[in-house]
Parts: C-alpha cells; structure tokens; sequence
C-alpha cells in the first residue's frame, strides 16, 4: 500500500477517498501532510486522518433490535 499512496500523492490529489484506514504512522502522516482532503470509508477510527464516512455496526443492531422489539410488543399486545 505504501508504494500506492506514494503514486497517488505525486499526482497532488485534492482528495484520497479510502476504503478502510492506514495503520501506519508514516503513511498516515504523509496523508496528513500531503494537503488533499483524506476520507476514510467502512470503518470508524477512533483518530481520523480528516474525514470519516462509515456507521457502527453496534449502533445499528442495537436500532434494529430497538425496532424489531417495538413491532413484537405491538404485535403482542394487539393479539392478547
């Protein structure tokens, strides 16, 4: 990935949209310095190069269950 990055930054992007985060630090923080806009997709790190476009996958089981708990109290209480 490294070689990747380094290939895309000497073409002096506006942006880098990447699926996933960069564990390394000199990576990251050649991303950092490079200027472009860095946005990173399908996971939701705790330290973000600079923007973030993901959801958390605890987030929505709990709205699911949320939902799905709310139709079966209806249901139930319709039925009984």
């Amino acid at each position: 990935m490294p070689a990747v990055i380094d290939a895309v930054l000497a073409r002096r992007p506006e942006g880098v949209i990447l699926t996933g985060t960069v564990a390394d630090p000199s990576l990251r923080q050649k991303l950092k310095a490079s200027g472009a806009t860095v946005i990173e997709t399908r996971h939701m790190p705790t330290d973000p190069i600079d923007l973030v476009v993901g959801f958390s996958h605890h987030a929505v089981g709990e709205a699911v269950a949320d939902a799905l708990c709310s139709v079966s109290a209806i249901w139930f209480f319709r039925k009984h």
